[in-house]
C-alpha cells in the first residue's frame, strides 16, 4: 500500500508541476491590472507564463515585448526575468536581465525608450498636463539592495514637452536628462536639461523606505516671457530668477 501511496503522490506532482510548467501567459495580465489598480494591463499574450509575449498598454499606448522566466532560481526564492522585444521591433526595443529577490532588484543591460505619455499613463498620473517625446533608460548594471545597493541609471527626456489639458501652448524643455546612482540605501542624482522655453536644473532622490522626491528649479531663458513667467509663478515659490517645484513620488 505504501509504494502504491507514493507512486500516486508521484504521479500527482508530476501533474502539477505539468500545469504550471504548461499555464498560460493570460494569467499574467488580471494580476498585473490588480497589481498597478488598472494602470498598466497586459493584451495579446501568447505563450506560457514562462516564455511569452505581449503588450504593455498603458495611457492608451501600447509597448509590445517578450519574456521569459529561468524556472530553476525559484527554488531558493528567486526570479530571473528576461526581456526582449518581438514584433519587428529592433532600436528602442526593451531589452533588460532582472533579478528580484527578498524586495531586492538587480537590472543588468537595461535598454529602452518609452513614449512619456506611456510612463505618465503607468505611473497612474492624473495630472492637469499631457507629456509628450520619448524616454530613454539605460542600465548597464544596478543592485537595489539596501543598504548595499550599488550602480548607475541614465535617464535622457528627449523632445521633451508637457501640454494643458486645456489646450494652450506646450512647455517646450528640451533635452531632459538625469544620472542617477544607488549607494546603500539611497538612488539620487542630478537633473538637467537643454533647450526649451526653461532651464532645468535639480534632483531625484530617494530612500529605502521612503517616498521619492524630485526638486526642480525652473528659469525662463527669456526674461521678457512674462506669460510663462506667471505661470510657474502659481506652481511653484521664487528662487534667483526661477521658481523651486517639488513632487513627491510613490516609491515605498
Amino acid at each position: 500500500m505504501g509504494r502504491i501511496l507514493a507512486l500516486v503522490a508521484a504521479v500527482a506532482l508530476l501533474i502539477a508541476v505539468a500545469l504550471l510548467w504548461l499555464a498560460p501567459a493570460t494569467l499574467v495580465g488580471p494580476r498585473l491590472d490588480r497589481a498597478t489598480a488598472g494602470a498598466v494591463t497586459l493584451v495579446n499574450t501568447e505563450g506560457t507564463v514562462w516564455n511569452a509575449r505581449g503588450s504593455l498598454v498603458a495611457g492608451g499606448i501600447s509597448v509590445p515585448l517578450a519574456w521569459s522566466i529561468d524556472p530553476w532560481p525559484l527554488a531558493k526564492g528567486e526570479m530571473r526575468i528576461r526581456v526582449t522585444p518581438y514584433g519587428g521591433a529592433a532600436i528602442g526595443a526593451p531589452r533588460a536581465e532582472v533579478t528580484l529577490r527578498d524586495g531586492h532588484a538587480a537590472f543588468r543591460e537595461l535598454d529602452l525608450v518609452l513614449p512619456a505619455a506611456w510612463i505618465a499613463g503607468a505611473g497612474g498620473a492624473r495630472l492637469g498636463w499631457r507629456p509628450a517625446g520619448e524616454v530613454a533608460v539605460t542600465i548597464a548594471a544596478l543592485d537595489w539592495s539596501p543598504p548595499s545597493s550599488r550602480g548607475e541609471a541614465r535617464i535622457v527626456w528627449r523632445s521633451a514637452r508637457i501640454a494643458p489639458a486645456d489646450g494652450s501652448s506646450p512647455l517646450e524643455l528640451g533635452t531632459v536628462s538625469a544620472t542617477l546612482s544607488a549607494g546603500g540605501d539611497r538612488l539620487a542624482g542630478p537633473i538637467s536639461n537643454q533647450g526649451g522655453d526653461v532651464a532645468i536644473g535639480g534632483e531625484f532622490s530617494a530612500r529605502a523606505g521612503q517616498d521619492a522626491r524630485i526638486t526642480l528649479t525652473l528659469t525662463p531663458r527669456r526674461a521678457d516671457d512674462t506669460a510663462l513667467a506667471r505661470a510657474l509663478a502659481g506652481i511653484g515659490t521664487p528662487d534667483g530668477a526661477g521658481w523651486r517645484v517639488t513632487w513627491g513620488v510613490p516609491w515605498r
